[in-house]
């Protein structure tokens, strides 16, 4: 009997190591970070970001290409300056080009800095989804990895509740829906995929303030150690459900 249950557990333990093996064949080995103050961990530890994607995705090598205050409208803002333009970034990441997974997190400046929306199909770049379909559209041509596009969590405090309608009339979730008619277009089938993080975050800032201390962002908007968790484990389970053949 105790033979028995080595030998069942000793096979347990290589399907085990075989599975991981598959999973590391098949995974991300060389990924890209690229997105705004989230992505450049802003007022977190350094590597709160890019430490958990390696660990999760079992990854060789993460980039993190960052840029606090970016957007992907290319205007200029009434309120905040610029341009800011994550688009004159856009070479940088494609200079990877070993990279076998592209993560882009971004868009929340956009409804904060109360940049002009548009709509899908836009070749203006001053527009976000002008600004981002060109952003797309720049990556596709030039690297051969496929991107996640993560639409941008909900805002608490830095520039306003989510559910206040910015310069522009708009709330946080029309600028997600058109980020995510944007990267659904037929010309991103099979090169682009939509992992839609502000819904399936599963929090408000503005309610996930415990005995003082908020859980998953430091100020509203900036994410603490358990907000990174959270998202890594998002775009995981994402990655793991949806993108591995």
């Amino acid at each position: 009997m105790k033979r028995c249950f080595i030998a069942g557990w000793c096979v347990a333990a290589i399907a085990l190591l075989l599975c991981y093996a598959c999973n590391k064949e098949q995974g991300a080995h060389r990924i890209v970070l690229y997105g705004d103050s989230i992505t450049a961990e802003y007022g977190a530890a350094e590597g709160s970001y890019t430490h958990l994607v390696q660990e999760k995705f079992h990854a060789d090598t993460v980039y993190r290409q960052g840029y606090c205050g970016h957007r992907y409208s290319s205007a200029v803002s009434a309120t905040h300056g610029g341009p800011s333009w994550l688009g004159s970034y856009v070479d940088d990441v494609c200079s990877h080009t070993e990279a076998d997974l592209i993560i882009l997190f971004a868009g929340t400046n956009d409804y904060g800095h109360d940049m002009p929306l548009g709509v899908p199909g836009d070749t203006a770049t001053t527009t976000s989804c002008g600004g981002l379909q060109y952003i797309l559209d720049y990556l596709i041509a030039h690297t051969q990895a496929p991107v996640m596009l993560c639409t941008p969590f909900p805002n608490g405090a830095v520039h306003r509740l989510s559910t206040t309608p910015n310069e522009q009339g708009l709330v946080m979730a029309d600028y997600v829906e058109a980020f995510k008619a944007v990267a659904s277009q037929e010309r991103y089938r099979g090169r682009v995929y939509v992992n839609d993080t502000f819904t399936s975050c599963g929090f408000a800032p503005e309610d996930e303030v415990v005995d003082s201390v908020r859980v998953y962002n430091t100020d509203g908007l900036h994410l603490s150690a358990k907000g990174y968790e959270r998202l890594t484990d998002l775009q995981h389970a994402y990655y793991d459900c949806t993108m591995v053949q």
